[in-house]
């Protein structure tokens, strides 16, 4: 996703456990106050330390064992969060 200026709006890392699994049980997040490192920055086309999310996301089968996680970026100024 593209911010109007045309740079990218977020930063999304994911590792996944094996195959990708289309079907999974719980998910897990956290979210935390964070400021952009250097190549965070480069990468939005932002000043380092620049205030934004930092969530952890991940998401589990039903006997508990993790299939994939996320860590996502999103700037503070532009982004609201909210976990369910």
């Amino acid at each position: 996703m593209l911010d109007p200026d045309l740079r990218p709006s977020h930063l999304i890392t994911t590792w996944w456990a094996g195959e990708r699994a289309s079907a999974w049980h719980e998910c897990r997040a956290d979210a935390q106050l964070h400021h952009l490192t250097g190549p965070e920055a480069d990468q939005l086309g932002l000043p380092q330390g620049v205030p934004a999310w930092l969530i952890q996301r991940t998401r589990y089968t039903a006997s508990g064992r993790p299939v994939e996680t996320a860590d996502m970026v999103l700037r503070a100024d532009r982004w609201r969060v909210r976990l369910r």
